[in-house]
């Protein structure tokens, strides 16, 4: 998996490709994986985890990705999976910025302690995929 992160090789795979690479990472690390999951205490059904989400998804976006695939891996019960169906408000003192759906019924609310970054563009990434394991 190394190979895909630009921080841990000067000469990155391509990341468009990692879906096969990703199963069998999971399925030859599958019992040292369970074990971290099943040790590690994690809020389940919280949709608000969808605003760091998106964030990191934009940023992804900022840097070249534009097809991005979604895996969630746990019971979050596909919350995390509409990450592109919901509308978010992000403020900083009197600076707001809305992102993703206008027709959402569900807004996320979240404030801004530092800089506004990879919010530029106000739409979701678009999700080639998604996955729940």
């Amino acid at each position: 998996m190394r190979n895909y992160y630009p921080n841990l090789t000067p000469d990155p795979t391509d990341p468009n490709n990692i879906g096969p690479v990703l199963e069998e990472f999971i399925q030859e690390n599958q019992t040292e994986l369970t074990n971290l999951i099943q040790k590690k205490i994690i809020q389940t059904k919280e949709v608000h985890h969808c605003i760091i989400l998106i964030s990191r998804l934009n940023h992804l976006r900022a840097h070249g990705f534009d097809k991005l695939n979604l895996i969630e891996i746990g019971i979050n019960g596909w919350l995390n999976l509409n990450v592109d169906k919901y509308s978010y408000e992000f403020t900083r003192d009197t600076i707001q910025v809305l992102v993703g759906s206008e027709t959402s019924g569900i807004t996320l609310r979240n404030e801004i302690r530092g800089q506004f970054r990879y919010l530029d563009d106000q739409s979701v990434p678009s999700l080639q995929s998604k996955t729940r394991h």
